[in-house]
């Protein structure tokens, strides 16, 4: 993605902000930079992040064809061969 690791950009409604339209801009943004990767999925260990951009997949306006996931239940998944 276009901006990783120290440079990662969430969902924009940290610390229990509000969601609004200037959130949405961040989260289209980055859901954007995922979708450009051709990933099947994109992951995230912020509860905020995982509720927000999976929120934001149910948006008509939006079509993001890959999985936001917790990095837990993917390990979880590798575990258990799925």
């Amino acid at each position: 993605m276009a901006h990783s690791k120290e440079d990662a950009r969430c969902c924009g409604v940290s610390s229990l902000m509000n969601c609004n339209e200037v959130t949405k801009a961040l989260r289209v943004t980055r859901m954007n930079e995922a979708g450009d990767t051709g990933a099947s999925a994109m992951v995230t260990s912020c509860p905020k992040c995982l509720a927000h951009f999976n929120c934001l997949k149910k948006d008509e306006s939006t079509d993001y064809n890959f999985e936001v996931v917790d990095l837990s239940v993917l390990l979880a998944r590798q575990l258990n061969g799925n």
